[in-house]
């Protein structure tokens, strides 16, 4: 019998990767339950426009400044501090996509992904496989598919 490893393992694990050379937002992205993510570019990250205001959202700038350090490869986590610190980088990666795909560039990735199905297809006799559009309800962790 295989039992699958606690969910602060699996994130751990996406981000001890160095000897691959993965990024964290690919690593991050290409989870399975991070499917309706897309990948934001570094240049987009490193902007301090996009990032504006977004340090309010942390206790401490110095939680802030890690999560924004593994969001660029610049520093490696400890597997002790990860639950926490890796915690921060996934809430900054999801506020800094949620401005993103809202930028001509965002909106073109999330077009892309809705055209080729790659959210799904409603389960409706009469839709007749139109695609759906993921939308999460203000204040819930939950993604639920539009049709």
């Amino acid at each position: 019998m295989h039992l699958s490893p606690p969910i602060s393992l699996i994130s751990a694990s996406y981000i001890f990767c160095s000897e691959r050379k993965v990024s964290w937002v690919r690593s991050y992205c290409s989870k399975p339950e991070n499917l309706f993510y897309c990948e934001v570019s570094k240049s987009y990250i490193q902007d301090n426009f996009n990032l504006y205001d977004l340090k309010s959202e942390f206790e401490s700038d110095s939680q802030y400044k890690e999560a924004l350090a593994i969001l660029l490869d610049e520093t490696s986590i400890r597997k002790s501090s990860c639950d926490n610190t890796c915690g921060n980088a996934e809430h900054l990666y999801g506020l800094i996509h949620a401005r993103y795909i809202k930028s001509p560039a965002g909106l073109e990735m999330m077009r892309r992904k809705y055209v080729a199905g790659h959210f799904g297809v409603c389960p409706r006799h009469f839709c007749q496989e139109q695609f759906v559009v993921p939308v999460r309800v203000y204040g819930s962790m939950r993604w639920i598919l539009y049709y």
